[in-house]
């Protein structure tokens, strides 16, 4: 019994120890894993689904001739590129890991689909409100500078 008992402790031990290894988070590792998740989440598809969206999008409202030329000339390879450096640069290995395993749940998958019309919505009326806060601080700060440069005149 005691054997057993003493068995059964070791497997356990052994059975941790073996789930609780990660991988060290590496440059290597991440990059791993960001090309992993470029896999999981193509550069092409997001790039499309953007471009998919300006048809929506009423202030770019973009006739399909239009979209097909951008998606002809779009350099896809350089932006994959891109986005698995700009992943590996910001994110840790654990956090790419869970976005991976968010992406390959039907969820994520669900979500990854709508990502590109969400931001051809929510895009433009961020704009404009940073927009009207660059108009508003150029304003203030003109005011501002003629105020001082009436004060040195009077001087």
């Amino acid at each position: 019994m005691l054997y057993c008992l003493r068995a059964f402790l070791f497997s356990f031990l052994v059975l941790v120890a073996v789930n609780s290894v990660s991988f060290a988070d590496t440059v290597e590792e991440r990059t791993k894993a960001a090309t992993a998740y470029e896999k999981l989440v193509p550069v092409k598809d997001i790039v499309d689904g953007y471009f998919d969206g300006f048809k929506e999008n009423p202030k770019i409202h973009a006739p399909d001739e239009d979209i097909e030329k951008m998606r002809a000339i779009y350099d896809y390879e350089t932006t994959r590129l891109t986005q698995i450096q700009m992943l590996v640069k910001h994110f840790t290995l654990e956090e790419l890991e869970a976005m991976i395993a968010f992406y390959s749940a039907p969820a994520g998958q669900s979500a990854m689909k709508k990502m590109p019309l969400f931001v051809n919505e929510f895009m433009p009326s961020i704009h404009s409100t940073v927009m009207a806060a660059v108009q508003k601080i150029s304003l203030e700060k003109k005011i501002e500078q003629d105020k001082k440069a009436e004060e040195q005149q009077g001087e």
